[in-house]
Order: structure tokens, then sequence, then C-alpha cells
């Protein structure tokens, strides 16, 4: 897949199912070249939203931040070991792990380290009483990223594709 928009000011190829290698990302008269890939779903709608931004459009959509508490600020967790607050993809909206990351050091707090850790079957089963199930859940947390502005269009038909390959309820 290739992203182009109008004056050359995006070029992205695609580096893996769930990643988007930037080539080439152009603003007025100034371009700044990216090396690399990001495996972020939410990447290239920033991307987007800002383009459309310094164009003359409105600006990105906000998100919330993630929600901490505590006299020693903690990231709040739900039942399922999951942050809470902040931008909700699929991942975490109809979970099939916890996820966890833990900055590298006090001074590098956007460095983090992390960890997935899938749900047992019995779990997965108590979540998900059918596959059919866990697909109609990823797909409404997909389409509610897609109307915060956290993803774009194509990225809902990739959720689908892999949530229906997905083989999450062993029974």
């Amino acid at each position: 897949m290739l992203l182009q928009y109008r004056d050359d000011l995006l070029f992205a190829e695609p580096a893996s199912l769930h990643s988007v290698r930037l080539l080439r990302v152009g603003l007025y008269s100034k371009s700044v070249t990216f090396q690399g890939s990001t495996s972020l779903a939410t990447t290239d709608a920033a991307i987007h939203h800002i383009h459309k931004w310094v164009n003359g459009g409105p600006p990105p959509p906000s998100q919330p931040p993630i929600n901490v508490a505590g006299a020693e600020p903690a990231i709040v967790r739900d039942a399922n070991g999951n942050a809470t607050g902040g931008i909700r993809l699929p991942e975490l909206e109809s979970p099939i792990a916890t996820h966890d990351a833990e900055p590298i050091a006090a001074d590098q707090g956007l460095n983090l380290w992390g960890k997935t850790t899938p749900f047992p079957s019995e779990k997965l089963n108590s979540i998900y009483p059918d596959h059919a199930t866990y697909v109609d859940r990823v797909l409404r947390a997909a389409d509610n990223a897609l109307k915060a502005g956290v993803i774009l269009p194509y990225r809902v038909n990739e959720y689908r594709m892999i949530a229906e390959a997905a083989d999450v309820l062993p029974g």
C-alpha cells in the first residue's frame, strides 16, 4: 500500500500488516525523512490529521491521557491488567492479553519496555463465548477508534481480517 498526499507530503509503504514505513514527510517547503518503521496503528492517522491541520483544516482530535492515581502516581488498570484511559484500540477494548509497560528509568519516561501476557483459555472462554462474539467486539472497537480519529478506515478492515483469522478460542 502506498499513501500519497498532494504536493509530495507523505509517502508510506507497509513494513508489515501493523506497521507503516514512513519514507518522507514534507510540511510546506521543508521535509523530514524518517528511517525505520513503527508498529503503532495510530501513526498514519496522526500524520493524516496533522497534514490536514497544517494545510488549514481542523486540529487533530484530542485524546484522553492514560489514567493515573495515587500519591506516587501509578497507571490505573482494569480487571484485565490493562491501562484505563488513553487511546482505546481494539487490543484494549476486546483484549486477549494483558499489555504492560514500565519506564526504563525515571528520566526516560517515553522509553518503555513492554510485555504481552496472553490470557489463559479459561479466561478467553469466559469473556468470549464464541469466535463470532470476539470478531464482533473487535469490529465495534475498531469502529469506535475510527470515530475517535485514532485509526484510518483501512485499519478497520485490517482489524477485521486479523480477528477473523485469530485462533483465540481454543475451546
